[in-house]
Protein backbone atom coordinates (compact mmCIF):
# COMPACT_ATOMS: atom_id res chain seq x y z
CA UNK A 1 0.00 0.00 0.00
CA UNK A 2 0.94 2.86 -1.09
CA UNK A 3 2.83 5.58 2.03
CA UNK A 4 -0.06 7.77 3.49
CA UNK A 5 -0.26 10.95 2.93
CA UNK A 6 -1.70 14.46 3.37
CA UNK A 7 -2.05 17.06 0.23
CA UNK A 8 -0.56 20.09 1.43
CA UNK A 9 -3.17 22.41 0.81
CA UNK A 10 -3.26 24.16 4.55
CA UNK A 11 -3.15 27.79 4.92
CA UNK A 12 -0.66 28.91 8.01
CA UNK A 13 -3.61 29.92 10.11
CA UNK A 14 -4.88 26.05 9.68
CA UNK A 15 -1.56 25.03 10.61
CA UNK A 16 -1.79 27.03 13.97
CA UNK A 17 -4.82 24.88 14.59
CA UNK A 18 -2.94 21.89 13.76
CA UNK A 19 -0.22 23.00 16.10
CA UNK A 20 -2.34 23.90 18.70
CA UNK A 21 -3.59 20.19 18.94
CA UNK A 22 -0.61 19.13 18.98
CA UNK A 23 0.22 21.08 22.05
CA UNK A 24 -3.53 19.50 23.94
CA UNK A 25 -4.60 22.88 23.98
CA UNK A 26 -7.98 21.23 22.81
CA UNK A 27 -10.20 24.02 24.10
CA UNK A 28 -8.27 26.61 22.21
CA UNK A 29 -8.51 24.36 19.08
CA UNK A 30 -12.37 24.03 19.78
CA UNK A 31 -12.70 28.18 20.20
CA UNK A 32 -10.60 28.89 16.93
CA UNK A 33 -13.32 26.90 15.45
CA UNK A 34 -16.04 28.30 16.40
CA UNK A 35 -17.23 25.34 18.79
CA UNK A 36 -17.80 23.17 15.61
CA UNK A 37 -17.35 19.62 16.62
CA UNK A 38 -17.20 18.13 13.49
CA UNK A 39 -14.55 20.65 12.75
CA UNK A 40 -12.92 19.35 15.88
CA UNK A 41 -13.37 15.74 14.59
CA UNK A 42 -11.51 16.48 11.45
CA UNK A 43 -8.62 17.86 13.20
CA UNK A 44 -8.26 14.68 15.43
CA UNK A 45 -8.27 12.43 12.18
CA UNK A 46 -5.83 14.28 9.86
CA UNK A 47 -3.36 14.69 13.16
CA UNK A 48 -3.82 11.00 14.70
CA UNK A 49 -0.83 8.87 13.75
CA UNK A 50 -2.17 6.18 11.06
CA UNK A 51 -3.67 9.33 9.03
CA UNK A 52 -0.93 12.24 9.59
CA UNK A 53 2.86 12.48 8.01
CA UNK A 54 5.64 14.07 7.67
CA UNK A 55 4.59 17.13 5.79
CA UNK A 56 1.87 17.82 8.18
CA UNK A 57 4.36 17.72 11.07
CA UNK A 58 7.39 19.60 9.99
CA UNK A 59 5.18 21.87 9.27
CA UNK A 60 4.10 22.40 12.86
CA UNK A 61 7.43 21.66 14.09
CA UNK A 62 8.48 25.01 11.83
CA UNK A 63 5.13 27.18 13.33
CA UNK A 64 5.77 26.07 17.10
CA UNK A 65 9.65 26.77 16.77
CA UNK A 66 9.37 29.85 14.74
CA UNK A 67 11.11 27.92 11.47
CA UNK A 68 10.82 29.59 7.99
CA UNK A 69 9.67 26.20 6.64
CA UNK A 70 10.39 25.31 2.91
CA UNK A 71 8.87 22.23 0.68
CA UNK A 72 11.78 21.87 -1.71
CA UNK A 73 12.77 18.79 -2.42
CA UNK A 74 15.79 17.24 -1.66
CA UNK A 75 16.71 20.29 0.45
CA UNK A 76 16.66 20.90 4.02
CA UNK A 77 12.94 21.42 6.31
CA UNK A 78 13.42 24.49 7.75
CA UNK A 79 15.19 27.86 8.15
CA UNK A 80 16.20 29.29 11.40
CA UNK A 81 16.30 33.16 10.75
CA UNK A 82 17.92 33.54 14.07
CA UNK A 83 20.72 31.16 14.14
CA UNK A 84 21.08 31.81 10.15
CA UNK A 85 20.93 28.03 10.11
CA UNK A 86 19.53 25.19 7.63
CA UNK A 87 17.01 22.96 10.04
CA UNK A 88 16.19 19.29 9.16
CA UNK A 89 13.22 18.00 11.03
CA UNK A 90 12.63 14.74 12.08
CA UNK A 91 9.72 12.94 14.00
CA UNK A 92 9.23 9.81 15.10
CA UNK A 93 5.68 8.10 16.33
CA UNK A 94 4.39 5.54 19.46
CA UNK A 95 3.09 2.61 17.04
CA UNK A 96 0.11 0.39 18.51
CA UNK A 97 0.23 -1.75 14.94
CA UNK A 98 3.75 -2.28 14.51
CA UNK A 99 5.44 -3.82 18.19
CA UNK A 100 8.96 -3.66 16.68
CA UNK A 101 7.93 0.03 17.52
CA UNK A 102 5.97 0.04 20.13
CA UNK A 103 8.09 2.97 21.74
CA UNK A 104 9.61 6.30 21.30
CA UNK A 105 13.00 6.13 21.20
CA UNK A 106 14.66 9.42 20.18
CA UNK A 107 15.69 8.24 17.21
CA UNK A 108 14.43 8.97 13.26
CA UNK A 109 15.86 8.22 9.65
CA UNK A 110 17.77 10.05 7.56
CA UNK A 111 15.86 7.90 4.42
CA UNK A 112 17.03 10.45 1.98
CA UNK A 113 20.51 9.35 2.58
CA UNK A 114 21.66 7.17 0.37
CA UNK A 115 25.95 7.15 0.21
CA UNK A 116 29.08 8.85 1.86
CA UNK A 117 28.62 12.21 0.14
CA UNK A 118 24.93 12.82 1.42
CA UNK A 119 26.90 12.57 5.50
CA UNK A 120 29.55 14.72 3.94
CA UNK A 121 26.97 17.09 2.95
CA UNK A 122 25.51 16.88 6.24
CA UNK A 123 29.22 17.48 8.10
CA UNK A 124 30.05 20.65 6.10
CA UNK A 125 26.36 22.45 6.46
CA UNK A 126 25.89 21.50 10.41
CA UNK A 127 22.37 21.92 9.74
CA UNK A 128 20.23 22.26 13.47
CA UNK A 129 18.77 18.96 14.20
CA UNK A 130 14.96 19.27 15.38
CA UNK A 131 13.40 16.20 16.90
CA UNK A 132 10.11 15.38 18.27
CA UNK A 133 8.37 12.05 19.39
CA UNK A 134 4.31 12.25 18.78
CA UNK A 135 2.02 9.66 20.59
CA UNK A 136 -1.92 9.76 19.23
CA UNK A 137 -1.51 13.20 17.27
CA UNK A 138 0.12 15.03 20.06
CA UNK A 139 4.09 16.12 20.73
CA UNK A 140 5.64 14.07 23.71
CA UNK A 141 8.67 16.03 23.11
CA UNK A 142 11.23 18.19 21.04
CA UNK A 143 14.51 18.47 21.12
CA UNK A 144 16.93 20.68 18.87
CA UNK A 145 20.70 20.11 19.00
CA UNK A 146 23.32 21.02 15.77
CA UNK A 147 24.76 17.79 13.55
CA UNK A 148 28.17 18.00 14.16
CA UNK A 149 27.68 18.23 18.00
CA UNK A 150 26.46 14.44 17.86
CA UNK A 151 27.46 10.93 16.61
CA UNK A 152 25.14 11.18 14.57
CA UNK A 153 27.58 10.99 11.14
CA UNK A 154 29.50 8.04 12.29
CA UNK A 155 25.74 6.41 12.58
CA UNK A 156 24.96 7.10 9.19
CA UNK A 157 28.75 5.78 7.94
CA UNK A 158 27.85 2.80 9.55
CA UNK A 159 24.97 2.26 7.60
CA UNK A 160 25.96 3.23 4.42
CA UNK A 161 28.78 0.60 4.59
CA UNK A 162 26.30 -1.74 5.80
CA UNK A 163 24.39 -1.17 2.58
CA UNK A 164 27.65 -1.88 0.65
CA UNK A 165 28.29 -5.31 2.36
CA UNK A 166 24.28 -6.11 0.98
CA UNK A 167 23.16 -5.55 4.40
CA UNK A 168 19.43 -3.79 4.38
CA UNK A 169 20.29 -1.18 6.97
CA UNK A 170 18.84 2.11 7.34
CA UNK A 171 20.65 4.87 7.53
CA UNK A 172 19.01 5.98 11.46
CA UNK A 173 20.20 7.35 14.59
CA UNK A 174 18.94 6.85 18.17
CA UNK A 175 18.70 8.87 21.00
CA UNK A 176 22.33 8.12 22.34
CA UNK A 177 23.81 9.55 19.65
CA UNK A 178 22.80 13.11 20.39
CA UNK A 179 22.35 12.63 24.63
CA UNK A 180 25.62 13.97 25.15
CA UNK A 181 25.20 17.24 22.70
CA UNK A 182 26.32 20.43 24.17
CA UNK A 183 23.91 22.06 21.92
CA UNK A 184 20.90 20.06 23.11
CA UNK A 185 17.70 21.96 23.83
CA UNK A 186 14.55 20.49 25.03
CA UNK A 187 12.11 22.85 24.08
CA UNK A 188 8.43 20.94 24.90
CA UNK A 189 7.75 18.30 26.48
CA UNK A 190 4.07 17.02 27.20
CA UNK A 191 3.40 15.71 31.27
CA UNK A 192 0.82 13.72 30.62
CA UNK A 193 2.73 11.10 28.38
CA UNK A 194 5.52 11.02 29.65
CA UNK A 195 4.68 10.68 33.56
CA UNK A 196 0.93 8.83 32.80
CA UNK A 197 1.28 6.92 29.89
CA UNK A 198 4.18 4.25 31.41
CA UNK A 199 5.41 2.08 28.78
CA UNK A 200 5.09 4.79 25.77
CA UNK A 201 8.58 6.29 26.15
CA UNK A 202 11.68 3.93 26.15
CA UNK A 203 14.03 3.84 29.99
CA UNK A 204 16.99 5.46 28.11
CA UNK A 205 15.35 8.39 26.73
CA UNK A 206 13.13 9.23 30.03
CA UNK A 207 16.07 9.26 31.74
CA UNK A 208 18.03 11.88 29.22
CA UNK A 209 14.68 13.51 29.03
CA UNK A 210 14.37 13.76 33.02
CA UNK A 211 18.44 15.48 32.85
CA UNK A 212 17.60 17.62 30.31
CA UNK A 213 14.30 19.51 32.20
CA UNK A 214 16.49 22.04 33.59
CA UNK A 215 17.09 23.17 29.97
CA UNK A 216 13.08 24.28 29.60
CA UNK A 217 13.41 27.48 31.32
CA UNK A 218 11.24 30.48 30.20
CA UNK A 219 15.04 32.25 29.02
CA UNK A 220 15.34 29.71 26.36
CA UNK A 221 12.49 27.95 25.62
CA UNK A 222 11.38 28.63 22.44
CA UNK A 223 7.92 27.43 21.24
CA UNK A 224 5.82 29.84 20.25
CA UNK A 225 2.10 30.12 21.00
CA UNK A 226 0.26 28.96 18.61
CA UNK A 227 -3.39 30.13 19.89
CA UNK A 228 -2.02 33.99 19.96
CA UNK A 229 -4.41 35.91 18.07
CA UNK A 230 -6.06 33.29 16.22
CA UNK A 231 -9.32 33.21 17.52
CA UNK A 232 -11.22 36.13 15.40
CA UNK A 233 -9.47 34.14 11.97
CA UNK A 234 -11.50 31.92 9.45
CA UNK A 235 -10.49 28.27 8.44
CA UNK A 236 -12.62 27.38 5.58
CA UNK A 237 -11.37 24.41 5.30
CA UNK A 238 -11.61 22.67 8.67
CA UNK A 239 -14.97 24.65 9.91
CA UNK A 240 -16.91 23.64 6.37
CA UNK A 241 -19.67 21.50 7.74
CA UNK A 242 -20.52 19.73 4.78
CA UNK A 243 -16.59 17.92 4.58
CA UNK A 244 -15.59 14.99 6.05
CA UNK A 245 -12.04 13.05 5.75
CA UNK A 246 -11.67 10.51 3.26
CA UNK A 247 -9.06 7.88 2.73
CA UNK A 248 -7.79 6.46 -0.67
CA UNK A 249 -6.81 3.02 -0.42
CA UNK A 250 -5.14 3.06 -4.01
CA UNK A 251 -3.03 6.76 -3.99
CA UNK A 252 -2.52 6.19 -0.02
CA UNK A 253 -3.63 9.93 0.27
CA UNK A 254 -5.93 11.34 2.69
CA UNK A 255 -7.72 14.24 2.01
CA UNK A 256 -11.43 16.74 3.01
CA UNK A 257 -14.20 15.33 0.42
CA UNK A 258 -18.07 16.98 0.10
CA UNK A 259 -19.51 14.61 2.35
CA UNK A 260 -21.46 11.50 0.48
CA UNK A 261 -23.10 8.83 2.00
CA UNK A 262 -20.16 6.51 1.57
CA UNK A 263 -17.85 9.18 2.51
CA UNK A 264 -15.62 7.63 5.56
CA UNK A 265 -16.40 10.56 8.03
CA UNK A 266 -16.67 7.84 11.16
CA UNK A 267 -13.44 6.66 10.85
CA UNK A 268 -11.24 6.49 14.17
Amino acid sequence: MAEKKIIDVWSDDEVCVFAAFALNYDNSVKEMLAGSESAFNIVRRLMLDKHSNSLIRERVNAKLEDYDHSCKMHDYDAFNKFRLKDVEIKNEQHSTLDPRRNQIVGGAAFSSIEDIAGINRLIYDNPEICLSGWYDGRIAYTTTFDFNDTLISTRLISAIESRRAGKKTAPKFLWSDWADADSLRLTYINQEIFSKLKGIVSAPLLERIESAKSRLTPENISLQDPCSDLSSKNYPSLQNTNLCTEYNDRTGILTLQERQPTCLSEIS
